[in-house]
């Protein structure tokens, strides 16, 4: 896509939403900010107007048919009161033919044409990308989970949702959100949408933050000996202490122990145990700042048989 600068088509910076391997590839937008150098030109004897155009390189059989130019944050499609030097965001949508073709009687005649699809709601925006989240603690009493996303509307607000809920509107441009009330050790699901003045995009791809050590240990080995079992693991951050649980019976979980950071297996006697008790053993990372322990996710759980060596 270019536009005119006043004395050239220059490239213009875009992004577009039909690619798929290919431009045009789909039904979809191409949009771009309003360029701060764009100029009116007279063409072909109309007034001046503010021009852009699209050129089709590559070779296709199906006509791209332009559709609608609007303003991405109001939808509005008379462009003529932007404000110079004010970033607007513009889209160019595009449908895929044949809905004419260049040699029919109808092609030159646009009154001819099919009128364009007036596009609503989520159809004309598309979702910002989350990218990753993570996990802080802060303060005795503090911690967060922190946002990244990528911005595909760069002048609109982004809305950020908890477990489906919304828990803030944040302002046109950023990129990042510390969520300080996040509560600990639990899975949180985030999601985000853009919004307009009028209508919001999609949601969001999902992703899931453990409100604690992001790293669980894997529980690979678990071995009995005379009324004791031996467990062996794989740390998930092999900075953090590991704590040893077992369950006699199926009743509740007993912490056994902790052994310091770096460690990746340990010997325990679960307390009560006698020959033939079933015993299901799990492992956690404890991390202590601040004076407060938090902990990361239970292992996978193991079982084994207790033995008095009789």
């Amino acid at each position: 896509v270019d536009y005119w600068d006043g004395s050239a088509w220059s490239d213009i910076s875009d992004t577009d939403n039909t690619d798929t391997g290919a431009s045009l590839a789909q039904t979809g937008t191409v949009t771009f900010t309003v360029p701060s150098d764009w100029a009116t030109q007279a063409l072909n004897g109309s007034a001046l107007l503010y021009y852009i155009r699209a050129r089709v390189t590559t070779v296709y059989t199906t006509n791209p048919v332009y559709d609608q130019g609007f303003i991405v944050d109001t939808q509005a499609t008379d462009i003529s009161g932007l404000a110079a030097g004010v970033d607007e965001e513009i889209a160019l949508r595009y449908r895929r033919g044949p809905f004419y073709s260049p040699g029919s009687a109808d092609a030159s005649d646009p009154s001819l044409w099919p009128a364009p699809q007036q596009g609503t709601g989520t159809t004309l925006l598309a979702a910002p990308v989350l990218d990753s989240t993570s996990w802080l603690r802060t303060g005795a009493g503090a911690e967060k989970n922190i946002l990244n996303w990528t911005n595909t509307h760069p002048t609109l607000q982004t809305k950020v949702y908890r477990d489906g809920g919304l828990i803030d509107t944040v302002a046109a441009g950023v990129t990042t959100y510390d969520d300080t009330a996040a509560v600990g050790e639990t899975d949180e699901i985030y999601k985000l949408r853009h919004v307009g003045e009028s209508n919001e995009s999609p949601d969001s791809n999902e992703l899931t933050q453990w409100t604690g050590p992001d790293l669980p240990p894997v529980l690979d080995t678990l071995v009995d000996g005379t009324l004791t079992y031996a467990a062996g693991w794989t740390n998930g951050d092999g900075s953090l202490k590991t704590e040893a649980w077992s369950s006699l019976n199926a009743a509740g979980y007993v912490l056994d122990g902790t052994e310091n950071a770096g460690v990746t297996s340990t010997s325990r006697v679960p307390a009560g145990g006698v020959n033939n008790d079933s015993c299901d053993v799990k492992v956690r990372h404890k991390k202590t700042e601040f004076a407060v322990d938090d902990f990361s996710k239970y292992s996978n759980i193991r079982n084994t048989t207790l033995t008095d060596g009789a």
